[in-house]
């Protein structure tokens, strides 16, 4: 019996203290009790009435992905990728091999020419040639479309990248999104002081959407799901903006984001197209403005330099789908380029054939070209641009 008293006394005396302890906690300043209070639920499309729940938990973490603009469930995002069929070429590519030690190679006025070493009609530069081609005979010789003759060692076939294929949207989407530039692991914060995710990535290429852009120490990050951050460095995203630029009456523009390298294209305040570039590498800039189309060519040689050397000259065989739009800087497709998404080019925009024959046969001369820099580091000032180049 002694033994059962003591039980029932140190249960009383516990229970007192745990009370004593709830009480004083509650009655602490900046401090209140939620004993009995409802919790507000995380319901589909209803916002919780301030002072008729308790906003916590499951609801305020909605709560706070709404207003990042991370609906649930997440709002649709529909587009259509180009189809292969754009991509599809009038001529054959080859480039003037660079790995030889020769600056230039001979051009041949017939076949026997040049199995017998005959003396050259002509000669190309190795440094950034390509030429295009009618066939390869006896796999020694190739026919060029100019009707000259060039020794089979002395190029190298080109296999045109299919990689990149823009999007066609049937409506503007309710966000930013972008392309991942390099493979990367997401971050459940912004900030390189939150770890990578284990076991989770985002591959080059692949289509995300932006939902929130913020800033931590200097560097920007992108919120890509509901808790999933890549560095914004990571992403060229189309910072979407249906308003006209000054200057654009007719609602219809094509926008070249230079921070981003991405061009989006707009049609009746509509985002219709978008897509990844590689602009002019410093100090060979794309001038940032406001431009109309002034030529349009299906293909188009392109050719110069700009060192005085002449180190980095250039001769480019039927560029496709171009439009000219300010001086010799042009949006065009690249059929040498099999990486986009960073500066690289003499100040015209470069693009996939494929995306490019789609703007191409989108735009109309006299059409709006819109060239920017959000982050402010491309010169502005006129003096500082010539004519550009491919």
């Amino acid at each position: 019996m002694k033994l059962v008293r003591l039980v029932v006394v140190l249960s009383v005396l516990i229970s007192g203290l745990v009370f004593s302890e709830a009480k004083a906690q509650s009655e602490a300043p900046g401090k209140k009790n939620h004993a009995g209070e409802v919790l507000c639920l995380p319901a589909n499309g209803t916002r919780p009435v301030v002072g008729e729940c308790l906003l916590t938990g499951p609801a305020a973490y909605r709560l706070r992905m709404e207003q990042a603009g991370v609906t649930f469930p997440i709002r649709p995002f529909r587009y259509e990728v180009l189809d292969s069929s754009y991509f599809a070429l009038e001529y054959q590519y080859m480039k003037v091999r660079d790995d030889i030690r020769k600056n230039r190679i001979p051009v041949f006025g017939s076949m026997q020419d040049v199995g017998q070493n005959s003396a050259a009609i002509n000669y190309l530069d190795t440094n950034f040639t390509y030429i295009t081609y009618l066939g390869i005979y006896d796999g020694k010789y190739v026919q060029t479309t100019a009707g000259t003759w060039l020794s089979r060692g002395d190029v190298s076939p080109v296999s045109v990248p299919q990689v990149y294929r823009g999007l066609i949207f049937p409506y503007t989407p309710s966000t930013d999104f972008g392309w991942i530039l390099l493979d990367t692991a997401p971050r459940s914060a912004p900030g390189y002081n939150h770890p990578e995710i284990p076991g989770e990535m985002y591959f080059t290429n692949e289509v995300v959407q932006v939902f929130e852009v913020t800033e931590v120490d200097g560097v920007e990050w992108n919120r890509v799901a509901p808790d999933r951050w890549l560095e914004g460095r990571l992403v060229n995203r189309v910072m979407i903006n249906t308003t006209p630029p000054e200057g654009v009456e007719n609602g219809r523009w094509i926008e070249v984001n230079l921070a981003e390298q991405t061009v989006a294209v707009y049609d009746r305040r509509r985002l219709v197209f978008a897509t990844i570039s590689a602009t002019g590498v410093e100090p060979l800039y794309t001038r940032p403005g406001l431009f109309q189309i002034y030529a349009k060519h299906a293909t188009t040689p392109m050719s110069g330099s700009f060192a005085a050397d002449r180190s980095d000259y250039y001769s480019l065989d039927h560029v496709p789908w171009t439009l000219y739009y300010d001086k010799a800087r042009a949006l065009h497709g690249a059929y040498w380029r099999a990486k986009l998404g960073f500066p690289q080019s003499h100040g015209c925009v470069n693009l996939s054939v494929g995306d490019a024959r789609w703007i191409f046969e989108w735009a109309d001369e006299g059409d709006w070209v819109y060239v920017w820099d959000p982050s402010g580091q491309t010169p502005t000032d006129p003096s500082f641009y010539g004519d550009g180049g491919a």
